[in-house]
């Protein structure tokens, strides 16, 4: 079955509708009845409608302002429309709505909904071990082949990606990883710039930051592309995948070569500064709840463990 090239149809009352139950999740601290099947660091990916679902709606952070919202929105488009060469990019429809908590507006990214055997996380789940497998050679020649300025580079992450046999999908760009003509992340808060008290932005961005920088070398790409794999529970492929990037980086003279042990300990670090995220988010959703009294509209959750913090 060939990758899908459209976005299904989610009208304005499909995500009003969503919005409140959205709202009631994270005042809750519980998804309910909402079919969550992607996990971020500041909000989730939600099957819709939730009973027959053929989209995936992603609810970014809101704003005072339609002029913020456009101004991430643009910066979206950018970043897509840097990656286009190098892949396949998931069809993104970009909605406002209004609704938010505090009358505030609300962004959306809405993509068509992958059939489960087309991600690359189920297929190495369903799949024996195999070095050089297309879908890996796909991934690391994608994210090579993006590093050819140093201006951009993918989230090869390996859950960012869809596979149909012959042609790899990316449906994960919502944070842009663009970089200054000095090497230096362009990193924007954006539309989730309230996720975080303005005290303690600058931990949160120099977090942000060193992982960004980690992704822009081949070592440091394609390691976090690896480590996903035991992220997804699928260690078992280490080796092989290892195998795979080291092969592509040799034939290009790019890099050093991937050791199983660095990428474990990569891993490690990763958490680490994962955790400092956490931290930040859940101090600021204290603050804005309990002493200025106002609705903190993002969830905090762990994407290693798909709890809901």
């Amino acid at each position: 079955m060939s990758l899908p090239d459209r976005v299904p149809t989610v009208t304005d009352d499909d995500l009003a509708a969503l919005e409140v139950d959205l709202q009631a999740a994270m005042a809750e601290r519980s998804f309910g009845t909402l079919k969550v099947i992607g996990y971020g660091e500041t909000g989730v990916a939600v099957a819709h409608p939730a009973d027959d679902p053929v989209a995936v709606v992603k609810r970014l952070g809101s704003c005072v302002t339609r002029e913020e919202i456009d101004e991430w929105f643009d910066f979206l488009r950018a970043y897509e429309e840097l990656l286009a060469p190098f892949v396949s990019i998931a069809p993104t429809e970009k909605r406002i709505i209004e609704g938010g908590p505090d009358g505030r507006l609300v962004p959306f990214l809405i993509q068509p909904l992958f059939t489960r055997s087309q991600l690359v996380e189920k297929i190495l789940e369903d799949t024996d071990p195999v070095v050089d497998h297309p879908m890996l050679v796909a991934v690391r020649d994608a994210a090579l082949d993006a590093m050819v300025d140093g201006r951009q580079v993918i989230d090869s992450q390996l859950s960012n990606f869809a596979w149909d046999g012959e042609r790899l999908a990316l449906f994960d760009c919502g944070t842009p990883f663009v970089f200054h003509a000095d090497g230096e992340p362009d990193y924007r808060l954006g539309v989730f710039k309230s996720a975080f008290p303005a005290v303690l932005r600058p931990v949160a961005i120099k977090a942000a930051e060193k992982v960004m920088r980690d992704f822009r070398t081949p070592n440091g790409n394609l390691a976090h592309s690896a480590l996903s794999a035991v992220r997804l529970g699928q260690e078992r492929w280490l080796d092989a995948i290892i195998e795979t990037f080291n092969a592509g980086m040799a034939e290009r003279g790019v890099g050093e070569p991937l050791e199983r042990e660095n990428v474990l300990e990569q891993l490690d670090g990763l958490q680490r500064d994962m955790k400092v995220i956490k931290v930040v988010g859940r101090l600021n959703r204290a603050y804005v709840e309990k002493v200025r009294r106002n609705t903190y509209d993002f969830f905090v959750t762990d994407s290693f463990t798909k709890e809901l913090l």
